[in-house]
């Protein structure tokens, strides 16, 4: 592939050479808020990317660039509730805090109250809570627009695209950032030459990736020099009319026309706008038009932002959509591109190298030497044995499957009236749910860092059977949430707890047993093996299991379709960090998912109450805790793990509680089955 001269973009490119075995080259395909946006957080969080974005246009000359740009969710018709709250809620932090920044004159950013108008009653949005001071309009507000007879007010920020796209462009030029300007036919064309590519092609992404779902939304807008509007006003949730003042204009806009190419401005669609903008502010009507501009949104059922690997030729090429915003390009540019940009560093060499890394060049760093049954570490409460002796940091980091930091989804904190001395001194879901066989099994999640979708669905079983008083008794399939929540994490290389509770209460989950099981309708597909001592099952491999394949259907034989057997949450939550509460929630609603961070002393634990003694951090690990107690005097969490039952004490282990050990009381969550 050849460079091309840009003027508007490669006045100063770099171009790198000789250091392609230094470098993770990334590729991001389009160049408007949401490529650049994606490109820039590539370069913040990929440890040694060298970014490049490819188009056919860059700003001044982008869709992105002439659009409102107000923060608020629009024409999202089925993405998911939970992700346009994540979504929306990270790009409304980012667009603060670029506000708040030095430099925020440069930006085009702005903080911007509005009144929002409508005929009818309407019902709160779900991000009511994100934006500030969200309130309904007053009677004496709503005089001043006599043709509506209800509204919200509440305080928002306005990108001026026009100046924020070039802002982008030139932020992302500085940091090293590469551009080349050329028409894409195939993403396969960069395929061999990148590691990771990520498609922010909007519109485009119909043509370059063959997605039906993607079509035009045709928006007109004039922009007017009006000076005295410092206020947005719209109607009926923007779907009517509306005026978003701008840094050095103000917008007028009222159309959306589905499936229309032609970008020619009609004169009747301007008349129509102005009309209607007047209605709403008549001092408009004297304003000074300054330009039209027919645009064409990226209209797509849900918003697109998940991994695939596209093949051609015996090849492979890791690819990361990220697409199909609709009319909410900027209201969740960022917070899509932080999620895309956490698909594609799972994808590189650099989070491969960071999974692999020991702390001595052999690269074969031992956990133990030499470990029995009958080695007590001194001063502390528990017993090591001969699990893991041998292993390597590497294998056991693959366990680990939870991702640490900032870039995972939050979830709703539940807290519960606590009645004083109602909590038992020790408390055992076995044997207080007998009935629910699933609550005393111990699964295996293979050699594959699963444990995230483990520790998830083994509570939702046990919580179905509780709620439903033993009526209910499925295994909820590990193998369905692991392949086929892409915006989960990684699969086998980590995902987020929070993400995994959420997406079965929003899209729903089958049912499926372990592995070789014939149980449900998707049972585990990776085999049990013996991850530290010798046992009854074949060793596990030299290298990680893939993650298996998303298969939308259910095992041939089993009685029901895939979309039958679907099984949703009523909610998914977090649970407070207190013992009482994460106690409580444990009582009245039965096993909850914890993570905590691994030390290298955890894996050879056998028996007594772990608590951190010695050796460096390897990963965050995801379990399902079932119960409390004591032992001689150290008081106790029990706790599941899915290392199969030869780990440990027949699969189980306690781990001290109350002092947050390990992070463990920070990191709960749980939700309720829909029955």
């Amino acid at each position: 592939m050849r460079n091309r001269k840009l003027k508007d973009c490669n006045s100063n490119d770099i171009q790198v050479k000789g250091t392609a075995n230094m470098v993770e080259k990334i590729a991001v395909v389009g160049a408007g808020i949401s490529g650049l946006s994606t490109a820039l957080n590539i370069q913040k969080h990929v440890p040694g990317a060298l970014v490049t974005v490819i188009a056919d246009k860059f700003s001044p000359y982008t869709l992105s660039d002439h659009p409102a740009g107000f923060w608020q969710p629009y024409l999202l018709k089925d993405t998911p509730v939970f992700l346009q709250r994540k979504w929306g809620s990270d790009t409304f932090q980012h667009m603060f805090e670029v506000f708040m920044s030095s430099n925020a004159n440069q930006t085009g950013i702005q903080m911007l109250s509005s009144y929002a108008l409508f005929n009818e009653p309407a019902a709160d949005p779900d991000w009511k809570d994100t934006v500030f001071g969200f309130r309904h309009m007053t009677p004496r507000e709503l005089e001043k627009w006599p043709k509506y007879n209800y509204g919200w007010f509440f305080t928002s920020f306005a990108a001026d695209c026009t100046i924020y796209t070039q802002w982008l462009l030139e932020k992302f030029k500085s940091q090293g950032g590469n551009c080349i300007q050329q028409k894409l036919h195939s993403l396969h064309e960069l395929q061999g030459e990148y590691s990771v590519v990520v498609n922010s092609a909007g519109l485009g992404a119909r043509e370059l990736v063959s997605d039906p779902l993607v079509s035009p939304v045709r928006g007109h807008v004039i922009r007017v020099k009006a000076p005295w509007v410092k206020l947005a006003i719209s109607s009926e949730n923007l779907s009517e009319f509306y005026i978003l003042p701008g840094v050095e204009s103000v917008v007028l806009g009222g159309t959306r026309e589905n499936g229309v190419y032609d970008t020619t401005p009609k004169e009747e669609d301007k008349q129509r706008i102005i009309e209607g903008c007047c209605g709403l502010m008549p001092s408009i009507k004297n304003a000074e038009i300054l330009g039209e501009w027919v645009g064409l949104r990226p209209g797509r059922p849900s918003v697109r932002v998940e991994h695939e690997i596209l093949c051609k030729n015996d090849k492979q090429l890791n690819v990361v959509h990220n697409y199909g915003h609709g009319g909410a390009g900027v209201t969740l540019h960022w917070g899509c591109a932080r999620d895309a940009t956490n698909m594609a560093y799972g994808k590189t060499k650099a989070f491969q190298a960071e999974q692999r890394r020991e702390e001595d060049s052999t690269g074969q760093q031992v956990i133990i030497q030499d470990a029995s049954s009958s080695t007590v570490y001194v001063e502390t409460t528990w017993k090591a044995g001969p699990a893991f002796k041998g292993k390597s940091v590497e294998f056991v980091k693959r366990l680990c499957g939870v991702i640490e930091g900032e870039l995972g989804p939050i979830l709703e904190e539940k807290v519960h009236d606590i009645t004083p001395n109602s909590i038992p001194d020790s408390f055992d879901s076995r044997t207080k749910w007998s009935n629910c066989p699933t609550i005393a099994e111990i699964r295996d999640q293979s050699d594959c860092g699963s444990c995230w979708a483990f520790g998830a669905v083994e509570a939702m079983s046990d919580r179905y059977c509780i709620a439903s008083m033993g009526k209910v008794n499925i295994h909820v399939s590990s193998e369905d949430l692991l392949s086929c929540c892409h915006l989960c994490g990684n699969g086998c290389n980590g995902g987020f707890p929070a993400a995994a509770w959420k997406y079965w209460q929003v899209e729903g989950l089958v049912s499926g047993g372990q592995y070789n099981s014939k149980t449900g309708c998707r049972p585990y597909t990776l085999p049990k093996c013996e991850h530290h001592v010798s046992g009854p099952y074949p060793p596990c491999g030299k290298s990680e299991y893939p993650t298996p394949k998303c298969e939308k259907k259910c095992e041939t034989g089993f009685n029901m379709t895939y979309k039958q057997d679907k099984h949703y949450g009523k909610s998914a939550y977090s649970v407070s960090r207190t013992v009482e509460q994460i106690q409580t929630e444990i009582m009245t609603n039965g096993p909850v998912e914890g993570a905590f961070t691994v030390y290298a002393d955890f894996p050879t634990y056998k028996s007594g109450v772990y608590q951190h003694v010695s050796g460096r951090a390897l990963g965050g690990h995801a379990i399902r805790i079932l119960g409390w107690g004591e032992e001689n005097g150290t008081p106790y969490w029990l706790v599941a793990n899915s290392w199969n039952p030869t780990w440990g004490d027949k699969g189980y282990f306690k781990i001290l509680r109350g002092k947050d050990e390990c992070g463990i009381e920070g990191q709960i969550t749980a939700g309720l089955p829909k029955l």
